[in-house]
């Protein structure tokens, strides 16, 4: 029994240390919602995550993979001030729950103090979202069908038009190549339903 609890305290220990690596405004603001010790896929992800690692993480819903990607995601942006996170989910309403999410953790300093008022751009069905505004966004979450339909070259552009020559070349190639050398993180949230599985991508996902 003695040897049991003295695991369970360097148990208890070990998970409280790893919020303890986080921003102590981000510890503070989990605090004030119930948050005081991470869960086991947390505790799995936080310190791996943390250091840059990729990881694929499965869980059942409701054991707190959320913030296991969001909080290190954000907390390595603090190093690299012109860094996007890139959040890839399959319906507007868990894009809405991410979206609330991260500027929650924003607001509590995740990405410094000197950043509290970073925006989060959001692409979903029915968010009207003009290209130029995402490449002023830390964040940005998007449903595939709708970031494609930004990304998708508009017609007549070819694969040479960038926007160098100063025409608009926020849309299209000129987008996706600046998120291409922007995003530092992609997360793709519950991928088993980002991917076409036996069924190929028609229409607006297509491209």
């Amino acid at each position: 029994m003695l040897v049991l609890r003295v695991l369970f305290l360097f148990a208890a220990a070990a998970s409280a240390a790893l919020l303890t690596a986080l921003p102590p405004s981000v510890v503070d603001g989990l605090s004030k919602r119930g948050i005081t010790a991470p869960t086991p896929v947390q505790a799995a992800a936080l310190e791996r995550a943390l250091s840059g690692e990729s990881l694929v993480l499965h869980a059942e819903t409701g054991s707190g993979k959320s913030l296991a990607f969001m909080l290190p995601a954000l907390c390595r942006m603090r190093e690299h001030a012109s860094s996007q996170l890139l959040v890839l989910s399959p319906t507007r309403e868990l894009c809405s729950q991410l979206g609330d999410e991260l500027c929650a953790l924003i607001r509590d300093g995740a990405l410094g103090d000197d950043a509290r008022d970073a925006r989060v751009g959001m692409v979903t069905p029915g968010h009207k979202t003009r290209a130029d505004d995402l490449l002023g966004a830390r964040v940005i979450v998007a449903t595939p069908a709708e970031l494609c339909q930004l990304l998708a070259p508009k017609e007549g552009e070819s694969d040479a038009d960038d926007g160098s020559d100063g025409s608009d070349g926020a849309q299209g190639h000129g987008l996706a190549e600046t998120l291409a050398r922007q995003v530092g993180t992609l997360v793709l949230d519950e991928v088993d339903a980002l991917v076409p599985g036996k069924k190929e991508f028609r229409g607006k996902r297509h491209w």
